[in-house]
């Protein structure tokens, strides 16, 4: 399963936030609980974890861009095999890397 990682809230007055960095890269395995970016709201820097165990999958938003909240930044897939192209065409548009069906488009409306 191919899980999306939104942009988490970190105040109550956050309606954006800025990725600084990504801390892995598509394709490297992730543990439930482990940091995967860093994020910048009006108040605070923390890091973006993921929620469970898999593979770094993108599109992955670009880092220094404000992104609203709740907002695709990435995925975790469960296998290599289920990331595909997301893992083995780190070049490209993100609409070619785009897998049908998941809301990938709040990003690139939000760099708009």
């Amino acid at each position: 399963m191919k899980t999306p990682i939104p942009l988490p809230v970190l105040s109550d007055t956050m309606k954006t936030g800025r990725l600084t960095g990504w801390l892995k890269q598509p394709g490297d395995p992730v543990k439930a609980g482990e940091a995967l970016a860093t994020l910048e709201s009006d108040k605070a820097v923390m890091d973006v974890e993921a929620f469970s165990d898999g593979f770094l999958a993108g599109p992955l938003a670009p880092t220094g861009t404000e992104i609203p909240v709740g907002a695709t930044i990435g995925y975790v897939c469960s296998s290599r095999e289920e990331c595909g192209e997301a893992i083995s065409s780190p070049g490209g548009s993100a609409a070619n890397r785009c897998v049908p069906g998941r809301p990938v488009a709040s990003v690139s409306d939000a760099l708009l």
